[in-house]
């Protein structure tokens, strides 16, 4: 079967050798053939020929060796310009998370698709880079090239529009495939699309191999227990269909005595595991899954519990972890234990108290939207049952950008009269205005910049007295917004006069 797929790529490569006004490209690692326009795209760079156009590499705004990095970086097997650059072409070939879980999307369910698709519409997939996707849709181009997933997108680096753009993406092979036309500096037009739709009509795939068989796998929808007061309990997952599932109970107490639990996997590669303890005791478990055993294909997987069981011990399951740390403004914890269990938590100081009821669940929230540390008490407690507490002590940390956002949500922008004339009302307070620095100079270890909210012809105005820890990074008169602390007045001593001015802690400068 492979002979004759490598037959009929050749043959498709003899028969692109007729083609006329277009680079005919076939890449072998996808399969994939495409042909583009060169009377159009005058310019179009591969990573094999980057360093025979240096000269044209450079008159586009790049150097070689940037551009060799991004290519490699981001998967690029074809960048074309057209004459004038406002319409670039870039075609990416990349062996991501969802092509290594999908290998071919023609080969899966619409379910499946389904979420593909949203996952870009929603920002899931892309969105950290910045990608936002004004539309979004399946259409399937026929047996050559099967189905793509067509998307419009502007894509913003730094808060700023980088370029805007269209893009035609699949799965095959095992490579998540993007046709990508951008429009520089500009809208995107009919034009861009019916550009876009003559390459998209030269894709063909001379090749579609299977998916390798994936390493066998085990996962756990209900793990063994950590601590359970009950001698019976089930233990459920998934590994591969047909796999022999066997799970070992190693006694503290009596190191010879072993209990065995074994199930088969069914069509579905599920497993369910009765499991029965001898005694109350500590138990070290290894549950293992076996697939081709006893012939030189074997392969095994295996994990290891610890499982305490004591009746006089409250069993408590978490279905969330705490985390190492706290990146949003908020965490929920849920978890599982008996029905009339008094659980409190304690967030430094702070007590909340509930009740679990008939379905044995608790919940809670904790607001994390203050950095710091938060020292977290969760304590569980029935009648003759022992209590058992669980402490965490957990730092919510942000980064630059998440601390910026935050203080721009917060801020206010009260009129300038008013924060000066009644400051203590506003103490404390994140103010932004809009204004021109006019002065920065080092007065007693700390830098003062003067900041005017007005401005007229070269007259300032409605001034602000910033304080900072270091100097201000951009040039006087330029356009800044400012975001800061209110912290008092400032009082100033110019020609013979006394003036006061709202001071503020400096926080950051946007442009």
């Amino acid at each position: 079967m492979r002979k004759w797929t490598i037959a009929v790529f050749a043959l498709v490569l003899l028969m692109m050798l007729g083609s006329a006004c277009a680079e005919d490209y076939a890449f072998n690692n996808i399969f994939m053939t495409i042909s583009v326009p060169n009377d159009v795209y005058e310019t179009q760079l591969t990573p094999e020929n980057i360093d025979s156009q240096s000269g044209i590499v450079q008159s586009l705004g790049y150097s070689v060796d940037e551009l060799k990095q991004t290519f490699a970086d981001d998967g690029v097997l074809l960048m074309a310009f057209d004459k004038d650059t406002s319409r670039v072409f870039v075609l990416t070939a990349v062996q991501d998370e969802q092509a290594h879980q999908l290998y071919d999307i023609n080969e899966q369910t619409a379910n499946v698709r389904a979420t593909y698709r949203t996952n870009h519409s929603n920002g899931t997939y892309c969105g950290d880079l910045g990608y936002k996707f004004e539309s979004c849709e399946w259409k399937n181009f026929g047996n050559d090239q099967g189905r793509f997933l067509m998307l419009k997108y502007v894509l913003r680096k730094d808060g700023n529009v980088a370029y805007k753009g269209l893009w035609r993406r699949t799965i095959r092979n095992g490579y998540t495939i993007t046709l990508d036309m951008r429009s520089m500096g500009r809208n995107v037009t009919a034009g861009d699309i019916t550009a876009l739709n003559k390459i998209q009509d030269s894709v063909s795939f001379a090749a579609i191999t299977g998916a390798p068989e994936a390493p066998l796998t085990m996962s756990f929808t209900a793990p063994p227990p950590s601590i359970t007061n009950e001698e019976t309990f089930v233990i459920k997952g998934s590994t591969r269909a047909g796999a022999s599932v066997r799970a070992a109970f190693f006694s503290f107490r009596n190191s010879n005595k072993v209990t065995v639990v074994t199930d088969t996997a069914d069509g579905k590669g599920l497993f369910e595991l009765r499991v029965t303890l001898p005694a109350q005791d500590l138990y070290n478990a290894i549950v293992t899954s076996t697939i081709y055993e006893g012939t030189d294909n074997e392969e095994t997987v295996e994990e290891t519990f610890s499982i305490e069981y004591d009746a006089s011990l409250l069993p408590i399951s978490f279905t969330s972890d705490f985390p190492d740390a706290f990146t949003s403004d908020s965490f929920k914890f849920t978890g599982a234990t008996l029905t009339g269990v008094t659980v409190q938590v304690n967030v430094n100081g702070e007590n909340t108290v509930k009740k679990t009821g008939n379905n044995r669940t608790f919940a809670f929230t904790v607001n994390t939207s203050k950095e710091g540390t938060y020292n977290i008490q969760v304590t569980f407690s029935k009648k003759n049952y022992d209590t058992r507490q669980f402490n965490y002590t957990i730092e919510r940390v942000m980064d630059g950008e998440e601390q910026k956002n935050k203080v721009r949500s917060e801020s206010i922008t009260p009129e300038y009269t008013k924060l000066k004339n009644k400051t203590a009302t506003y103490q404390d307070r994140v103010v932004d205005f809009t204004g021109y620095i006019t002065n920065s100079e080092e007065i007693g270890g700390e830098w003062v910049i003067t900041f005017a909210t007005k401005k007229s012809g070269s007259n300032y105005s409605d001034v602000i007295m910033v304080m900072s820890d270091a100097p201000a990074s951009y040039e006087e008169g330029q356009k800044l917004t400012l975001y800061g602390k209110v912290n008092g007045q400032y009082q100033s001593y110019v020609d013979g006069k006394n003036q006061t001015y709202p001071r503020v802690t400096l926080l950051f400068f946007d442009k």
